[in-house]
């Protein structure tokens, strides 16, 4: 997460979404990145613009909790 975005006078305008909330995005947003890890694991990181963001489903903190006291069989699996 960066700063935030500068509006049309230059003044930064901060990003309304805090680091690790859930959130909903269409098909199409963002830009895959590829990240290479260590050894010959690679990822790719999705990269959002808060523009393309259509809405949080929950924050961080309620995330954190819920999956703290999920079934670990199920957290996490995306098949």
């Amino acid at each position: 997460m960066g700063q935030g975005r500068y509006n049309l006078v230059g003044q930064v305008v901060p990003i309304r979404i805090s680091k690790g909330a859930v959130v909903m995005f269409g098909k199409y947003a963002g830009s895959d990145i590829p990240l290479f890890g260590v050894g010959a694991r690679k990822e790719e990181l999705l990269i959002l613009r808060e523009e393309e963001i259509f809405g949080v489903i929950m924050s961080a903190e309620d995330y954190a909790k819920i999956s703290g006291e999920a079934d670990p069989e199920i957290v996490g699996v995306a098949k």
